[in-house]
């Protein structure tokens, strides 16, 4: 079964199976979406692969791309119409199609109001189509006839299919220097969808509902514990089994009434089958007296004070409302339509219930459970180091997600025309939304100034000294908390999207690599890898050098002018000497692909040369915990082998920065701190203490007969035991 097909088969199941509707919905677009892939490419009319998978859309379209970088065949800002076009449809009287409307946009009227959008700003750019008839607009007003008319040329064809204009809106934006993670209206949308938990719910419907009525049953049936044989009262029979039937269709999270296996379900069985027959047989008013008797030697006889007191703790028990239903009032609090800013006072969001919120299932005063908390966190509005210290940036993936709202403002800098600016800032960040491509043959993803409606505007861009400097200090800003919070985490790429983006517009010219993906690679490199493999030998420390024993690589490499074949090369025979075979394999990708982030440094050498800030010794001590955390978990028993293995691989890629940067330092300095280090590790791995001697004598110019690595060809070397030479898993 091919990568598609499973992808197919695992929506349909989650479509068909899970008990949420919400997540049922979501799996069944998703299925339809691989259906519609699988039949484009059985169609031809999507090739995998290409920066221009979907015939018939240019590579500037932004696709709907499904996991893994597949093209659905469809435009994302494509689709049927939303609420808003139906709504602008026939405010304006056009026919409800999208050619309707992207041709109403163009006439005065239309105009007219995307010009009043530049002037106020009250629209979403949620994909990057939608700013193309705001800088048709714009190039209108500004007297650039002809740009305009040639950007309507390139994009009229698709003037029918996608959505060209904004979505207007009247929230206002966060200010320059806040970033959010999640939006109000995202985070108002996924509160108010909260669904209660099954089992919780089917407990609550137990105690309330069920539990008395077994009283009721119980109370009924009392006498035959004693022995009696005569039936209850035929119209006591008639009321209970009236309400049982209307308890059963309307509470049907639990089955126990339902069941000759339960003390209930006898009960159950009974009064109907008495009720209907007005006989009982003596074999189940035998079951019926056992059953009566076991109830009361559990709760209580009827009327006692233990069943009283029992009736007392079902109600305790289920007193506290469902964290469903005040996650629902929390997110009444927030503003469903504030899609441009995040939550500025979380904690006045997450307060008790008060009294004019309370509900028949939420009493005043009620507490906002963890659930929703964490919830209303991810979309806390602050400075980006605020956040991390809150703990909303665990991870360098997550300050990626954040990099695009402070590179925007840069990029909104370089236009003199404020309204341009604006415009051209929420582009980027649409932009930077766009899922990537699934890529052969080292093509390039589309970048921001491909898009006719970028290029249109791009005379209007002025980069001086001013902008270049801002863009040099967000650079040296958002890759020096880069290293200082995540200094073991390999430089993610979206991340290293958004800094080489800076890097262009401070006119800095050194090249960051990408990560490339080991199932995918065609044992080939693209210029940028010599290239940065050249500021190694610039910027490492010896130690590294040594460690890695990259010195006669690197000078080879720069004997033939740091072609990209020789790296290529060079790069294959080391991961060969390291055992990774010469058949294809996407382990034997990945220990070629480490040796070209070990002679690249995978771009710390390149933050260097960025003049990113780094305090060595602390950066290393943050790698070295990535490392040890990492070990500790592919160690922990009863880990799983698949996960184990990821875990070892990761903390070997991690390693690498440890020795980067401990061998910055002096040679003294760097020798206390593996000696730091190495009381953290203490007994725990031998073998990641050997890394640390190995380290130690590299820092004194002695290369390891073997340096520790993330990828390995057969059992990790951080998973093998001690003694006997065996894997550890």
């Amino acid at each position: 079964m091919s990568y598609e097909e499973q992808q197919l088969f695992a929506a349909v199941q989650t479509a068909v199976g899970h008990p949420e509707a919400a997540t049922r919905e979501r799996a069944h677009r998703r299925a339809q979406a691989w259906v519609q892939h699988l039949a484009g490419v059985l169609a031809g009319s999507i090739t995998t692969g290409t920066r221009v998978p979907v015939r018939g859309l240019p590579a500037w379209v932004t696709l709907d791309v499904l996991h893994g970088g597949f093209a659905s065949g469809s435009a994302a800002a494509g689709g049927t119409l939303a609420d808003d076009e139906r709504d602008l449809a026939r405010e304006v009287g056009v026919p409800l199609t999208r050619a309707g409307l992207n041709s109403w946009f163009l006439t005065d009227e239309g105009r007219a109001r995307l010009e009043a959008m530049l002037d106020d700003g009250r629209y979403d750019v949620v994909h990057p189509e939608n700013a193309a008839l705001l800088v048709v607009a714009w190039l209108v007003r500004a007297g650039d006839t002809p740009a305009a008319v040639s950007l309507l040329e390139e994009v009229g064809p698709f003037l029918d299919r996608i959505r060209f204009y904004p979505v207007a809106t009247e929230q206002s934006e966060a200010p320059a220097g806040q970033v959010f993670r999640r939006s109000e209206a995202t985070t108002h949308e996924v509160l108010a969808s909260r669904a209660p938990n099954p089992r919780v719910e089917a407990q609550r419907e137990a105690l309330t509902v069920w539990a008395p009525f077994a009283d009721e049953l119980l109370a009924l049936w009392w006498p035959l514990a004693d022995g009696g044989t005569a039936l209850p009262d035929r119209s006591a029979l008639a009321d209970a089994a009236v309400r049982y039937r209307a308890l059963a269709a309307t509470h049907t999270r639990t089955t126990a009434h339902t069941s000759s296996k339960t003390n209930l379900g006898v009960l159950v069985a009974a009064t109907l089958r008495a009720e209907a027959d007005d006989v009982l047989p003596d074999g189940e008013r035998s079951r019926v007296a056992h059953a009566v008797r076991s109830m009361a030697a559990k709760r209580g006889a009827p009327g006692s004070a233990d069943l009283a007191r029992a009736r007392d703790l079902r109600r305790d028990a289920v007193r506290a409302p469902s964290y469903a239903a005040v996650a629902h009032v929390v997110a009444e609090r927030l503003d469903d339509e504030a899609t441009r800013r995040g939550v500025v006072d979380p904690d006045a969001v997450l307060v008790p219930v008060a009294a004019g919120e309370a509900t028949e299932a939420v009493p005043a005063g009620a507490a906002v459970p963890s659930s929703a908390v964490r919830i209303v966190g991810l979309a806390a509005q602050a400075t980006v180091e605020e956040l991390h210290e809150r703990g909303v940036v665990p991870s360098a993936e997550v300050l990626a997600e954040l990099a695009p709202q402070l590179v925007g403002a840069q990029h909104a800098a370089t236009y003199p025309d404020p309204d341009l600016g604006l415009l051209m800032a929420r582009t980027y960040r649409a932009f930077r939304r766009r899922r990537s491509l699934l890529l052969t043959d080292l093509s390039a993803q589309v970048k921001l100034a491909e898009l006719p409606w970028v290029v249109a505007v791009a005379p209007y861009r002025t980069v001086d000294d001013a902008a270049r400097d801002a863009a040099a200090a967000a650079l040296h800003q958002i890759g020096g908390l880069y290293l200082e919070w995540f200094g073991g985490t390999p430089l993610p790429n979206p991340l290293l999207v958004e800094l080489e983006a800076l890097a262009g517009q401070a006119g800095l010219d050194v090249p960051l690599v990408p990560e490339l993906a080991a199932d995918i690679f065609q044992d080939a490199f693209s210029g940028r890898f010599p290239t940065a493999a050249a500021l190694v030998a610039a910027h490492a420390g010896p130690a590294y050098l040594t460690y890695y024993g990259l010195g006669n690589d690197l000078d080879d490499l720069a004997r033939h002018g740091y072609d990209k074949k020789v790296f290529a090369k060079i790069c294959r025979r080391r991961a060969a000497d390291a055992g990774s075979g010469d058949s294809w394999s996407v382990t034997r990708n990945g220990m070629v692909i480490e040796q070209a982030q070990l002679l690249t440094s995978h771009n710390l050498a390149s933050l260097a040369a960025l003049g990113v800030p780094a305090d060595a010794e602390a950066t290393a001590r943050v790698a070295f915990d990535e490392v040890l955390r990492l070990v500790r978990s592919a160690s922990r028993p009863g880990a799983d082998r698949y996960l184990a293995m990821s875990d070892a691989r990761a903390a070997g890629l991690a390693w690498r920065h440890v020795v980067w940067f401990t061998a910055l330092l002096p040679e003294q300095a760097a020798r206390a701190l593996v000696h730091d280090l190495k009381t953290l590790t203490g007994h725990e791995s031998p073998q990641l203490m050997a890394a640390l001697s190995d380290l130690a004598a590299a820092c004194a110019g002695t290369a390891p007969s073997r340096a520790l690595l993330g990828w390995s060809n057969g059992p990790h070397p951080l998973l093998v035991a001690a003694s006997g030479g065996r894997s550890a898993r």
